[in-house]
């Protein structure tokens, strides 16, 4: 089973009419006309997005996106895609045995991978994810792990090794602060010298920082564990 893009277009992305206002982490996107919870340096090429807060791509930049509501979070992607990029109806990644696959498709198309039942052991370090080329082939780099460490059922108590985030960016380490200067620091010594996926701050999720220079968090795809 899996879910397709909230979202598509055809054509250019200039193209897209549509009225999403959400990003890729679910963050309200803020008004184009406006200038808080940020300052807006770029806007939609049609002047009539302006009064919206709908996704939409700027000159500057082909893919959709929007500024945020999140104080923490200048911008980001919409999951919103071209309708038929990289075999979105059809030659999606081959099923992993013992595992089912849920697909969260965003500007990168992301694929995160669930396993059908979880064990007890030790996780592995792993990105469940494979992106979209822009050769429009899904890429085989990326590996999962089936243990009763890889979900969460309290998510500050999750100590599964996933180190990367939804959109498939590598996390950076806690104990550095670079590229992003690091407010919350695990406790663990072992965790702190590591880039795995934690929610020190209580938010209901495993996020990371990110080694992305304009992006300063965002969260995992890390599963609820089963019920």
């Amino acid at each position: 089973m899996f879910r397709l893009a909230l979202d598509c277009y055809i054509g250019s992305s200039h193209d897209y009419t549509g009225t999403h206002s959400k990003t890729i982490s679910n963050r309200e996107c803020q008004g184009w006309n406006k200038n808080y919870t940020h300052t807006v340096n770029d806007k939609p090429i049609n002047q009539d997005d302006h009064s919206t807060n709908y996704c939409r791509a700027s000159s500057s930049d082909g893919l959709l996106w929007c500024y945020t509501t999140d104080p923490a979070f200048r911008w980001e992607y919409c999951p919103i895609i071209p309708c038929f990029a990289c075999g979105v109806f059809e030659s999606l990644p081959s099923e992993l045995p013992n595992t089912t696959w849920a697909v969260s498709i965003t500007h990168v198309l992301v694929v995160t991978f669930q396993c059908v039942s979880v064990t007890l052991g030790k996780s592995v370090e792993h990105c469940p994810a494979s992106l979209c080329g822009s050769d429009d082939q899904w890429s085989s780099m990326y590996n999962i792990s089936c243990t009763s460490e890889d979900c969460y059922t309290n998510s500050t108590e999750y100590v599964g090794k996933v180190h990367c985030t939804v959109s498939g960016i590598t996390c950076q380490h806690w104990n550095t602060d670079i590229p992003h200067k690091s407010n919350y620091r695990p406790t663990d010594p072992n965790d702190l010298a590591s880039n795995y996926c934690r929610d020190l701050s209580s938010t209901g999720r495993p996020w990371c920082y990110t080694t992305h220079p304009d992006v300063i968090w965002e969260f995992c795809p890390v599963p609820r564990c089963p019920e």
